[in-house]
């Protein structure tokens, strides 16, 4: 069975099985989905199919790893999520919520609503697909700057100190990344860029405990450059637009890309080596179902005036002792991030 223990290939469908069986499945099961906290990028333009392949690569993940999912907040695009055999956690803001009409009664998500941005990881479960939904329900782009930082923050920290739950070995997908990580190139309000660089540096370490990041943006260069130089494996769609002083390998291997359907990519594993040769891998396609919709209720920031002030302020981490007019973030990279309360 190529070295894939019963135990695990039983987890699959047998369409799956037969495919891990094959020479590319084999390099994708011992290169990537057994080398666990390696992170990858899917890049591609618009339309050139990156959420399906989202979706394709939590399919098999999600038999191994616990799964977040950061919504993008577009066109419905969380859907296909409830349809991938697992349950499904939508974490959002207090004051806010998320409705799903025409979804069957037993696909319905448990909606945990959470008060602080420090409280998000303890509502993640395993077992789950988890959804963070924060893009749709916090109007405030600073604020919401804030909340992704800290985020972020909280699982670096909270990692270092074995204070996270048990929740590892994980994967953060984070769909159009370029609305968290995003570069110099895309403009954006001062707070937005500056956070994604505390973002990165967080993210980024949380390989060594076995987390992962898998990015989708629609250009090599929509993201910071520590992301994109942290990413050892990239699944390259049509119209990546990779240069060789992006990445000579990728730039190689991308040549062809252009010519790509939307249901093609080329995984690129992170010794650099693609399987077949030069030749795209065909993925599935995983239908928005009929008849349901995502409705996203609230804005955190936009409560009335009788809530709780306590229940609105961006949190106070439990490894801050006091709360301050003004926080700076340092970022290894060498630019602080002034953040107001």
């Amino acid at each position: 069975m190529r070295g894939i223990p019963p135990i695990i290939l039983n987890k699959y469908s047998k369409a799956k099985q037969d495919w891990l069986l094959t020479s590319r499945g084999y390099d994708f099961y011992s290169k990537f989905l057994m080398v666990k906290g390696t992170h990858c990028l899917i890049v591609g333009n618009t339309g050139s199919g990156k959420t399906q392949k989202g979706y394709w690569m939590v399919s098999y993940l999600c038999e191994l790893e616990t799964i977040v999912w950061i919504d993008a907040g577009k066109n419905n695009e969380i859907l296909p999520l409830f349809y991938l055999g697992k349950p499904v956690r939508v974490i959002c803001p207090v004051g806010t919520t998320l409705e799903f009409p025409g979804l069957p009664d037993e696909l319905k998500p448990d909606v945990i609503k959470i008060t602080f941005s420090r409280d998000v990881w303890d509502a993640v479960k395993k077992g789950h697909i988890n959804i963070f939904a924060f893009r749709n329900t916090i109007a405030d782009e600073a604020k919401k700057a804030r909340w992704m930082s800290e985020i972020f923050t909280h699982l670096s920290i909270r990692t270092r100190l074995n204070d996270m739950p048990s929740i590892f070995p994980m994967s953060i997908f984070i769909d159009e990344a370029q609305w968290i990580v995003t570069s110099h190139r895309i403009k954006s309000n001062e707070s937005r860029t500056k956070a994604a660089e505390v973002i990165t540096e967080n993210a980024l370490e949380i390989r060594g405990s076995e987390g992962r990041l898998i990015l989708l943006t629609q250009s090599f260069r929509n993201i910071t450059v520590a992301s994109r130089e942290n990413m050892p494996a990239v699944l390259i769609g049509r119209r990546a637009e990779i240069t060789s002083s992006d990445s000579k390998v990728l730039a190689e291997r991308s040549v062809y890309c252009g010519r790509y359907k939307s249901h093609q990519g080329l995984f690129v594993f992170p010794d650099g080596d693609i399987n077949p040769w030069n030749c795209p891998w065909a993925f599935p396609y995983y239908p928005m179902p009929e008849g349901v919709t995502c409705r996203y209720i609230g804005f955190w920031d936009e409560q009335p005036k009788e809530t709780d002030a306590a229940e609105l302020m961006p949190a106070m981490s439990k490894y801050e002792t006091q709360p301050r007019e003004k926080e700076i973030l340092i970022s290894r990279f060498g630019q602080g991030v002034e953040d107001e309360i």
